[in-house]
């Protein structure tokens, strides 16, 4: 995505998506292309599969937004960030990218239950999905 003006993803010989790397990464056209560009939890949504970037995503509490629950499969050290990926009951494995002075304010381990809350706003629906 940093050398390229135009990208194209593809799938069984099948252009899936083309675009500008930015466009393509901020809006998915469809489950295949969000997971194979990474940085995006597929989830099920109200009206179908919605894509949610995986550094807009925090650890918290089940309130009145979105939210996603399961146990910590994994905690990862990435110096600036901590990946922390959670099973979850229906939407597979989900990830949240955090600053790493955010997860260390409030830290879970593997095994634990955790919940990720993300922004209305940070909902990307999936067209084709």
């Amino acid at each position: 995505m940093a050398l390229a003006d135009l990208m194209v993803v593809m799938d069984e010989g099948h252009i899936r998506q083309a675009g500008a790397p930015r466009e393509i990464f901020e809006r998915p056209m469809s489950s295949f292309v969000a997971r194979f560009i990474g940085g995006h939890n597929v989830v099920p949504g109200e009206r179908g599969l919605v894509a949610i970037r995986a550094d807009r995503c925090r650890l918290g509490a089940a309130g009145s937004g979105p939210y996603l629950s399961g146990r910590v499969a994994a905690v990862e050290y990435q110096g600036p960030l901590v990946r922390v990926a959670l099973e979850t009951e229906f939407a597979g494995q989900a990830t949240a990218l955090l600053p790493d002075k955010l997860f260390y304010a409030g830290p879970v381990a593997p095994g634990e239950r955790a919940t990720l809350v993300w922004s209305e706003e940070d909902v990307h629906a999936l067209p084709n999905a």
